[in-house]
């Protein structure tokens, strides 16, 4: 098993003017091919953490700590250029809301070439290839229809499909992802989860997936990781946290949350290389 860091997160704290706190002290490292869920509530800073490894937080936000890239990139002391050059290819996000990060009066084929092409210098009917053979990894069998179409002629289920498309377009090493799966139905869930599965085994990619779901953190992760009022209040296997956890709060969320189990997931047994 390869012990390599892809993502070191030290002491970190984030405060806003309105909630001081809303991460505190945090500590937790991954390493390539590894799938870590943040399971939380509401509130409790895990989208906070995963927004502040891509910079995504204003500058009026406090932060303090150390988030360090492939042993070498201090993430919070990087200029706009390095940024744009990791982020996006390397480090990818699916958001929660799709649609507040795609432009409602161009199309989708219009934005996803935008995207490809700040990363990669590629023809139109190059850009047009990728985009097709990435959504239809998402389920997607008539791909040239949804690139022709605008966000808003699509639902919220097939608008949250082609973000998660386009961050898995360049096979990132490290793949954020806040509550990718909430907007989808039973079958979709269970569709994205397989292939973020596929994406982590074929390509070695490391993941960071925020969720409230435990039954999605259950199937798909590593190691999960839960956070309550801004704090890690514990980490572990799955099977330590799910089977055996200490804190009574993540006992309350097991009981309290649905599970997947009634779901027809592939079996997660394998190593990380």
């Amino acid at each position: 098993m390869n012990n390599d860091k892809i993502l070191e997160i030290k002491d970190l704290n984030i405060s806003y003017r309105q909630k001081q706190n809303a991460v505190s002290g945090l500590s937790l490292s991954i390493r390539r091919g590894e799938i870590l869920t943040i399971v939380g509530e509401s509130g409790s800073g895990k989208s906070s953490l995963i927004h502040a490894v891509l910079g995504l937080l204003s500058s009026s936000v406090k932060i303090s700590g150390t988030i360090v890239y492939k042993n070498k990139y201090v993430l919070n002391d990087f200029d706009d250029k390095l940024r744009k050059e990791i982020s996006g290819k390397e480090i990818a996000m699916v958001f929660q809301d799709t649609l507040s990060h795609l432009d409602p009066i161009k199309r989708i084929s219009y934005q996803y070439d935008e995207f490809i092409t700040a990363h990669e210098k590629l023809t139109k009917e190059e850009c047009r290839k990728l985009e097709r053979e990435s959504l239809k990894k998402l389920g997607f069998e008539d791909p040239d229809r949804i690139l022709d179409s605008y966000p808003f002629e699509l639902s919220g289920g097939m608008q949250q499909r082609v973000g998660i498309a386009m961050a898995l377009t360049f096979n990132p090493a490290l793949l954020l992802a806040d509550e990718p799966t909430s907007a989808l139905d039973v079958t979709l869930q269970v569709q994205v989860v397989e292939e973020l599965l596929r994406l982590s085994e074929d390509h070695n990619t490391a993941m960071i997936i925020v969720t409230h779901n435990m039954g999605v953190a259950a199937h798909i992760s590593d190691n999960i990781a839960v956070m309550k009022d801004g704090r890690m209040v514990e980490y572990g296997s799955k099977e330590e946290v799910i089977e055996n956890p200490k804190s009574e709060y993540t006992k309350k969320l097991i009981e309290a949350i649905p599970k997947l189990d009634d779901l027809r997931f592939a079996d997660r047994k394998r190593e990380v290389f």
